[in-house]
């Protein structure tokens, strides 16, 4: 399995992206945003175990492995094959990898467009996602970037 690391409680600091914590009506599994950045200060650093890298054919499995092992979140990394070149999977694959695993799911969108499909990502369990600033200001004909003040929270 691949490892992301850098992901960090309230501030995940990646360049290019902004992170947005959710909520949503899934139960036990969504915690709201306070219980999230609660959990995740408490077990600092947070290493994130990419799911990308893991064995679809034995998915099941590979949750056991993860349980296990106590990891806390998992990072999926969605493409989209048109945003970036590579293809890798969806609302529908990430909800039924939910039904496997109580950790927070860590959404990482390097799609098109990926506010249209927030609220998708966050019914089907997506508690932490991240988007490119460049897909969303990408067709307005300037340059983007991010600014984010240290201690502060990203809302909508």
């Amino acid at each position: 399995m691949g490892l992301d690391i850098g992901f960090t409680a309230a501030q995940n600091l990646r360049f290019g992206s902004v992170q947005a914590f959710a909520s949503s009506d899934l139960g036990s599994v969504m915690r709201s945003r306070q219980q999230l950045l609660s959990q995740l200060r408490s077990v600092l650093p947070v290493v994130a175990p990419s799911m990308l890298k893991c064995d679809f054919g034995n998915l099941h499995r590979e949750f056991e492995r993860l349980q296990a092992a106590g990891t806390e979140v998992l990072h999926l990394d969605v493409m989209d094959g048109h945003f970036v070149p590579n293809l890798s999977y969806g609302p529908m694959v990430i909800e039924r990898m939910r039904q496997h695993s109580g950790a927070i799911f860590d959404a990482h969108l390097m799609i098109s467009d990926p506010g249209r499909y927030l609220d998708e990502y966050v019914r089907v369990g997506c508690e932490a996602i991240t988007i490119h600033l460049e897909a969303v200001i990408g067709g307005a004909g300037c340059e983007s970037g991010d600014g984010l003040v240290p201690g502060g929270s990203v809302s909508g």
